[in-house]
């Protein structure tokens, strides 16, 4: 009987969390998808080998991505034929989204598509093997820390205004 309190708690909780964050149905469903992906998780454990240990991470970026359209989308209607569209792979007469994939886009996927592979464990293992020591790799850590700060606040600078979400209420 406990298990299916805690279940109950976890999906108020995301449905309270939803409606915090607005009061239309996109947030309810927002929260709610949420909740049922924490339960789900709970439940039942995802042992997959190692080898194929990168499905985990598609798996999460799907997850999170349709929760975002949710989040984001104006109404119901659009936030669930934007989710099907993404998922149709149709592309007749909808070449949108390609006027975005210039040479800085592309550098900034690959940069992301990089930097998000267990790329900090190799630095750390190829400094230890070249004797670095502690003090210069503080030094490297927090430079690269500060560097990539620098350039996301240059990237945040030079974009178009655009509204904190919460005005739209």
């Amino acid at each position: 009987f406990g298990i299916f309190k805690q279940f109950r708690n976890v999906l108020f909780t995301m449905l309270i969390g939803g409606l915090w964050h607005g009061s239309s149905w996109n947030f309810i469903i927002w929260g709610l998808f949420h909740g049922i992906f924490l339960l789900l998780e709970r439940r039942f454990s995802f042992n997959i080998p190692k080898q194929i240990s990168f499905i985990k991470r598609v798996y999460l970026l799907v997850v999170v991505m349709i929760g975002w359209v949710f989040f984001r989308a104006n109404t119901l209607d659009y936030a669930l034929s934007f989710i099907l569209k993404m998922f149709s792979f149709d592309m007749a007469g909808d070449m949108y989204p390609f006027i975005y994939l210039n040479n800085y886009t592309l550098g900034i996927l690959a940069l992301g598509i990089l930097f998000s592979a267990p790329i900090r464990s190799k630095i750390a293992l190829i400094a230890e093997q070249k004797n670095m020591s502690k003090n210069t790799l503080s030094i490297l850590k927090y430079s690269s820390y500060f560097t990539l700060l620098l350039f996301s606040l240059m990237e945040l600078a030079q974009t178009t205004y655009n509204p904190f979400i919460y005005f739209r209420f």
